[in-house]
């Protein structure tokens, strides 16, 4: 008799993927929205999954290729300093309608 292999169940599958997308997230300093826009264009897949949604293995595979390829190397530094404020510009003058004629003596 031989011994039976245990496969992942789909709650397992769900989470280990919720748990990559949270890392990957993590690292790379981005939005799992913008992680599934990138992959699915599909900004609302992150928070169907955590509910509970379904998923295709290959959706599944896209999304693992993705964080595979890229992974950041180097950790992202969040602590910035604050952008500098961005000078005012001043508006342009308007130009005075000359009813079609110009300005420097022509017709």
């Amino acid at each position: 008799m031989t011994a039976r292999m245990a496969y992942p169940t789909e709650s397992e599958i769900r989470s280990a993927l919720i748990e990559r997308m949270q890392a990957f997230c993590a690292a790379s300093g981005i939005a799992p929205s913008m992680v599934c826009r990138a992959v699915m264009n599909d900004t609302n897949f992150f928070t169907k999954l955590v509910a509970g949604g379904n998923f295709t293995i290959t959706t599944y595979q896209r999304l693992h290729t993705h964080f595979d390829q890229n992974w950041p190397n180097a950790p992202v530094e969040r602590n910035r300093a604050p952008a500098k404020p961005r000078p005012k510009l001043k508006r342009a003058k308007r130009r005075k309608r000359t009813n079609g004629k110009r300005r420097n003596g022509g017709a």
